[in-house]
């Protein structure tokens, strides 16, 4: 336990004082239809403080959002919980709604007692680049839980499936938003491999 704490702590402080802003909301619903009291319907919300997008060198669309809480309690009271999101590409023109499934979306939530990673199998972001360079959007996404530790954790702990939604207005900055993806993603799943559509050639008739 000691070590997971320690685990923790140091994965937060680099995210203390550098970072690239914005704006973002993460909310959480459960969509448990064997048993809702207890738990209570309840929508749990989280400010994320730090909202980055950036195009990596393959050419995909990446834009990460992250909640960071640090309690007076230390790392017993601390937490984050993040969002990671890559499309194939940028918009052709300044808006689009791209299709979530099991490779677009990352989420976890983390404590020193608790860990869980969110695995989308469907849902829909809708974004919209603007000429501040902003990148301002809206997201829905279906996903199954995993549960790693069940101890003093904020959220249910037979959720079921859970509903991700909210908003952001993401600041281009790839760099810190490459952390912020590796952070949100450590020891998630692997994403399937990108689809590259393959042409055919015709050759001519003899």
């Amino acid at each position: 336990m000691t070590r997971r704490i320690h685990c923790v702590l140091a994965m937060l402080i680099p995210f203390a004082a550098v970072g690239c802003a914005g704006k973002g909301t993460i909310q959480l619903v459960s969509l448990n239809m064997t048993d809702i009291d207890p738990p209570e319907a309840k929508v749990w919300k989280f400010d994320a403080q730090q909202n980055c997008w950036w195009i990596d060198s393959n050419g995909e669309l990446n834009i990460s959002l992250l909640h960071q809480h640090n309690s007076l309690l230390g790392a017993l009271g601390s937490y984050h919980v993040g969002l990671s999101l890559v499309f194939d590409e940028p918009p052709a023109g300044r808006a689009r709604n791209y299709k979530v499934g099991p490779r677009e979306a990352r989420a976890t939530f983390a404590s020193a007692m608790a860990t869980m990673r969110f695995m989308p199998f469907t849902g829909i972001v809708s974004v919209t680049i603007g000429k501040d360079d902003v990148l301002r959007g809206s997201y829905r996404i279906w996903a199954t839980v995993s549960n790693e530790v069940n101890v003093l954790s904020l959220l249910p702990q037979k959720s079921g499936n859970i509903l991700l939604l909210g908003t952001f207005e993401a600041i281009k900055h790839e760099e810190q938003g490459k952390k912020l993806r590796a952070f949100v993603e450590s020891n998630s799943p692997a994403r399937p491999a990108r689809k590259i559509p393959t042409t055919q050639t015709t050759k001519p008739a003899a």
